[in-house]
């Protein structure tokens, strides 16, 4: 019988002990430091929606108007349902939509903010 919570559950109860007494298991999943991801849903015209997960900590959004107002001032992007979050694993994650072909303005801006990212960013180009 492969092992699952259910089971492991199972298993104590038959042992006659209490159930109300265990703790599930917490699993935090933790970035790596100084590393990024960026991803781009293409919606067909021309604007697109990015999602960056940054392995800076997010200490509170004191960056989040910073990082939104460098990308306002790095080419004609026009970023809009902006979002700067705690992504809940150590890190910060962002959402925007932005013009689609405006990878790179947008990978300069986040290494303006980001410096400390291994290898910059990678958000798409289309």
């Amino acid at each position: 019988m492969p092992f699952t919570i259910n089971n492991f559950i199972a298993a104590v109860a038959a042992l006659g002990l209490a159930t109300s007494t265990l703790a599930a298991p917490t699993l935090t999943k933790r970035i790596t430091p100084n590393t990024q991801s960026c991803t781009c849903t293409d919606y067909g015209i021309g604007l697109g929606s990015y999602s960056v997960t940054i392995g800076i900590p997010f200490n509170g959004g004191g960056r989040c108007n910073d990082v939104l107002n460098a990308l306002n001032n790095a080419g004609d992007m026009r970023p809009s349902a902006w979002q700067c979050v705690d992504d809940q694993n150590g890190g910060t994650q962002l959402w925007f939509n932005a013009l689609l072909n405006r990878g790179g303005d947008i990978d300069a801006a986040l290494e303006s903010m980001y410096p400390t990212i291994a290898g910059g960013f990678n958000c798409p180009d289309y």
